[in-house]
């Protein structure tokens, strides 16, 4: 009886211990902060980002390609620039930008999008589902790794990915949009 005791008492302390040394092992999962400065640590420049654009592309440079390619019947809009896209999901959506610039040239595109064929009752369409797919996307595109993080800008859950200088974050903002944004890092606008 009492080597039962004993031979209870230890393995209840090695299971104990082995829950210990896994906890203290398992490594912990990113955060935004950390994502973005181990992305600026590197050293690495990514400027590119879609339909010709990149980082520190000039307003005036940005809107000769834009009006470029609004003849062309590729781009639209008056106030924003809108585009139908066919090209990087299964079904087409439609993106809505105007870049931000910081002395001058592109440091930020913001980008609300949806799926053209949006419905309420198509659950397949719905910007939950857009996240997910515009994260595949990009993961292919620029061979970024994305996590579900904590995103402070729009101050809910998405997903983020770092590279370099360039962060690219996707979230939901309704039922129907989502958006994402894609931003050098580098720099720091207010300074």
């Amino acid at each position: 009886m009492k080597s039962n005791c004993i031979l209870l008492g230890l393995t209840t302390m090695l299971i104990i211990f082995s829950f210990v040394i896994y906890s203290c092992s398992a490594p912990e999962p990113p955060t935004y902060e950390s994502l973005v400065e181990q992305g600026l640590r590197s050293g690495e420049r990514n400027d590119s980002l879609f339909l010709g654009y990149y980082f520190g592309m000039s307003r005036k440079d940005f809107q000769v390609s834009s009006w470029e390619m609004n003849q062309q019947g590729i781009l639209g809009g008056l106030v924003k620039v809108e585009y139908d896209n066919r090209d990087w999901l299964e079904h087409e959506i439609k993106l809505v930008f105007f870049p931000d610039f910081h002395e001058d040239v592109i440091y930020r595109i913001p980008v609300e999008v949806h799926y053209t064929s949006w419905a309420p009752w198509n659950t397949d369409r719905s910007a939950d589902s857009l996240v997910v797919h515009l994260a595949s996307y990009f993961e292919e595109k620029y061979k970024q790794r994305f996590h579900e993080v904590y995103l402070p800008g729009p101050g809910k859950r998405g997903y983020f990915s770092m590279a370099g200088n360039r962060g690219i974050s996707i979230w939901t903002k309704n039922d129907m949009w989502a958006e994402f944004e894609i931003r050098d890092y580098s720099v720091k606008p207010g300074n």
